[in-house]
């Protein structure tokens, strides 16, 4: 345990390994979270949308590639994915980082198949997709722990006044 900086008394604080152990999701509560997504909160349709829009563009990108109209290979575009992966992160830790990541991959490496490519464009894009995948796990997992240390700052400093509150309550008392 410690105790917060610059406090005149001393109040118990969780220790940044504690929660991060308390924190940590098992791969059981990732699995069930990506399997049973928050349907219901506009940040998951907001992280949907985004890679949507992603897909488009990149299948855009490989279109006007393919039609010789821009000399950037058409897998260039699925580093936009990298946006709903930060977004889910933030809204919804690893989980949402990894449904993020995962949503993008459904809908990138079919239309890498649809397409002729080159092998370099294949390496190109499984390598991208490759790291988003480790980018969402280091992504949602430094987010979770942040949040954490949020909620372990709010918690002592809830503490803090609430032990206040009660020695002022007792210093005024006409009992004590």
């Amino acid at each position: 345990m410690g105790y917060p900086r610059g406090s005149l008394t001393r109040v118990p604080v969780v220790d940044d390994v504690d929660s991060q152990q308390a924190t940590r999701l098992s791969l059981r509560e990732i699995w069930a979270g990506l399997v049973r997504p928050a349907f219901s909160d506009s940040h998951f349709w907001i992280i949907q949308a985004m890679v949507v829009t992603t897909f488009f563009i990149d299948l855009g990108g490989d279109l006007a590639q393919n039609a010789h109209l821009i000399p950037l290979p058409g897998f260039v575009w699925i580093v936009l994915l990298f946006v709903p992966v930060a977004y889910g992160g933030r809204y919804f830790g690893i989980v949402g980082s990894l449904g993020a990541a995962l949503s993008g991959m459904i809908l990138v490496i079919p239309e890498m198949l649809l397409f002729q490519h080159s092998v370099e464009q294949q390496l190109g894009t499984y390598s991208i997709t490759a790291i988003m995948i480790i980018v969402a796990f280091v992504t949602g997992e430094r987010l979770e722990e942040i949040q954490a240390i949020k909620r372990a700052l709010a918690a002592t400093d809830e503490l803090f006044r609430s032990q206040q509150r009660s020695s002022i309550v007792f210093e005024n008392s006409v009992a004590a």
